[in-house]
């Protein structure tokens, strides 16, 4: 094993992605969990859409999030916007939609569509999937090496006898 500069950055690397892979699935479970269990115990109300606003990418052009209002189990009148956007619009103004949120934090409500409740989370475990894959393949790759390394060194040296 080389540990010169060159060697120790690369397994600083693979460690890095070793550590980082399964930390966003961790992330990632519990997130799911979180929004599945706001959605089976959390507050579920209906909202409606009142005005789709711009959005402007850099290089995407413009999208639009439905900004909507709710009232929440306080009594209380909420206006928020999602936090995802798409174009054309998933939604339309006047429409009613359906909300959920956890008890006593309605702040933190989203829309009952699969972008705003699953779309961050899908992003991240897949991320994360690809990062624990790429290194166990690097970890493995270089077990390979090492071994093929030996097994010609085992070779060259039956052939000199």
């Amino acid at each position: 094993m080389a540990f010169g500069p060159g060697g120790c950055i690369r397994l600083l690397f693979k460690l890095a992605f070793l550590a980082a892979g399964p930390c966003l699935l961790l992330y990632c479970y519990f997130s799911v969990q979180d929004t599945k269990a706001t959605i089976r115990n959390g507050v579920t109300t209906q909202a409606i859409v009142i005005k789709l606003q711009p959005v402007h990418g850099r290089h995407s052009g413009t999208s639009y999030a439905p900004v909507f209002t709710f009232v929440g189990e306080d009594g209380r009148a909420y206006t928020l916007t999602s936090r995802s956007s798409s174009n054309p619009p998933a939604f339309k103004k006047g429409e009613v939609v359906t909300v959920h949120y956890p008890h006593g934090q309605p702040q933190a409500a989203k829309l009952d569509s699969f972008l705003d409740l699953w779309l961050g989370d899908l992003l991240i475990g897949v991320f994360g999937a690809v990062i624990t894959l790429v290194g166990l393949a690097s970890l493995f790759a270089r077990r390979r090496r090492r071994r093929t390394m030996a097994q010609y060194a085992i070779h060259a040296a039956m052939n000199r006898w």
